[in-house]
């Protein structure tokens, strides 16, 4: 698809088959990050689906905001406020109903899910909403030093909050007692699986670069013809990243595993807002 891109251009038909080609490439590095993810076992699976989320995320927005055309600086924060009303809102809600409807009453760690969202407001604070009222530029924006301090924050936050979840207070991200969940998992992948899932992400993570890049002037193009906003880029790039993660955290709620679900979903809203 990318040869094919680069020799004959992108046009509006095969852009639609390209979206598809990028669709499936996205659900490909979810895949082989969940084979990887069940090897390590939780809470450590989380944290590889969450960093694949990031990567695709991140190379979305940095290969549009890279392609020829107008500046899209503000793409990196519309991207980010989706990615997170999406999760919150969206993902949350829905794996709650789900779960709901199927098992009537399902189980969760307070603390975990408390901690989780404690990091995630105040990622958020620091990256969407501090901007508003810094008066050094003109702008919801930050100066050199003060992007620096927020960085250093951010991954201070996260850093904290990963410990936490993987040794300190392990247990509070493991379902809780009696809520195991319905399906027996499979064995855990050989060690040669785990390697080729390990390079075939890798591998799906550059494509779903690759396209999105071939494809954000047909996206911007299309969005400026029917007259949205251009703040919907970001919602199409959020809903895109986040559609395998929210497909697999529904499944672990119909399975009665809420606390699987929810570390799914805030695992990926925390390294995105930061």
């Amino acid at each position: 698809m990318l040869g094919a891109a680069l020799a004959r251009g992108v046009n509006a038909p095969f852009a639609a088959i390209m979206a598809v080609a990028l669709i499936g490439a996205v659900f490909a590095a979810v895949h082989h990050a969940e084979v990887v993810a069940h090897r390590v076992g939780e809470p450590f699976g989380t944290l590889v689906l969450a960093v694949a989320v990031t990567v695709i995320e991140v190379g979305l927005i940095v290969s549009i905001m890279l392609a020829p055309g107008p500046s899209r600086a503000e793409l990196a924060r519309d991207t980010v406020f989706a990615a997170v009303m999406l999760i919150c809102n969206g993902i949350v809600g829905l794996c709650l109903l789900m779960g709901g409807l199927r098992h009537h009453e399902q189980g969760f760690q307070l603390h975990g899910a408390s901690a989780a969202f404690a990091v995630l407001v105040a990622l958020a604070t620091l990256s969407l909403v501090l901007p508003n009222f810094t008066v050094s530029t003109p702008g919801p924006t930050f100066t050199g030093a003060q992007l620096e301090f927020a960085g250093v924050v951010s991954l201070v936050l996260y850093g904290t909050f990963v410990f936490v979840q993987t040794v300190r207070h392990r247990d509070y991200f493991l379902p809780p007692p009696g809520h195991a969940g319905e399906e027996l998992h499979a064995p855990p992948p050989t060690a040669i699986a785990t390697a080729t899932s390990t390079m075939l992400l890798l591998a799906a993570l550059g494509v779903v670069v690759l396209l999105a890049k071939a494809l954000s002037p047909i996206l911007e193009t299309g969005i400026v013809r029917v007259g949205a906003p251009k703040s919907l880029v970001g919602i199409v790039i959020a809903a895109i990243v986040l559609l395998p993660e929210a497909l697999a955290a529904l499944r672990a709620a119909r399975a009665n595993l809420l606390q699987t679900s929810l570390n799914l979903a805030l695992g990926s809203a925390l390294p995105a807002s930061g």
